[in-house]
């Protein structure tokens, strides 16, 4: 975590890497900028319909949901009555949305050039809407490689010190702030390491029995889809033994006299070197001799 969060802040002497966006993050970028073709009427419409299916799945009154969107419930009911999302969308968005998977698992291959992109699309859709569906792509991981870029160079020219001590990191992941209000204000800036804070922090009040803001199940959600690859593996251990771990968050009791009397009688045996039988084992163990 520690070392995740170093290379985020590009404050490490080792030399980073390009990145690229993973299939699910590509397709969600790739999705918006869809969403986003057509006149401001139209594109009202599409985010409205997107809202509405999404404040129902959260479980949003009818109230809120028209509140939210400031319509009536008549526009509501209209937008929403037997259509999906297809029939909302013009001509330019039915055809890019067709090859919108393919594209994303293109992207996330490691093709993140747009004139490429338009080649190896040839035949299915035109360099117009392979550009619009990568705008945001584009202007966020240009951002990023100028940084990592400007990092290296500055590595070539001399060995970057890392400025940012692990105590100082350890201190923000457990109280969420530090005595250092720049070294706060620039982990809270940064969207990524944000969420592993935000992640850590909400783990950490589940397990102790803290009132949270998330379960479990929805904390497991989040955490498999974080940037952060030391989370997201510990999320997807986590699933395997999900039912420990609830029980260890929402009850008082614990295995930890029994795992320490097992600990304790694996001592034990390792002193005597094998050398006694059952019997000097046994007596031992019961009158700790």
């Amino acid at each position: 975590m520690t070392e995740f969060i170093q290379k985020t802040l590009y404050q490490t002497n080792e030399k980073l890497s390009y990145p690229y966006p993973s299939l699910e993050e590509a397709y969600d970028y790739m999705f918006k900028d869809l969403c986003d073709i057509g006149e401001k009427r139209h594109k009202e419409r599409i985010n409205n319909y997107l809202k509405i299916k999404k404040m129902t799945i959260e479980g949003a009154t009818r109230p809120e949901i028209l509140a939210a969107i400031g319509k009536s419930a008549t526009y509501a009911r209209n937008l929403l009555q037997g259509k999906g999302l297809s029939v909302h969308l013009n001509t330019n968005q039915r055809k890019a949305m067709k090859y919108l998977s393919e594209m994303a698992r293109i992207v996330s291959d490691g093709i993140i050039s747009t004139a490429t992109l338009v080649k190896r699309m040839e035949g299915k859709l035109d360099s117009y809407l392979v550009s619009r569906l990568m705008r945001t792509i584009t202007e966020v991981y240009t951002k990023k490689r100028k940084e990592i870029r400007e990092h290296n160079e500055k590595l070539k020219k001399s060995k970057i010190k890392k400025k940012v001590k692990v105590a100082l990191i350890r201190e923000f992941l457990l109280k969420g702030k530090t005595k250092d209000e720049k070294f706060d204000l620039k982990m809270k800036s940064n969207e990524a390491i944000a969420h592993a804070v935000d992640l850590c922090i909400d783990f950490r009040k589940i397990l102790k029995g803290v009132e949270a803001d998330t379960t479990l199940d929805e904390w497991m959600k989040k955490a498999k889809k974080a940037k952060c690859k030391a989370i997201a593996k510990f999320a997807a251990n986590i699933e395997d033994d999900k039912q420990a771990v609830k029980a260890a968050s929402q009850t008082e009791y614990s295995n930890a006299l029994l795992e320490g009397t097992v600990n304790r009688i694996k001592c034990i045996k390792r002193t005597m070197y094998n050398r006694a039988g059952i019997e000097l084992l046994r007596a031992k163990v019961i009158y700790g001799l």
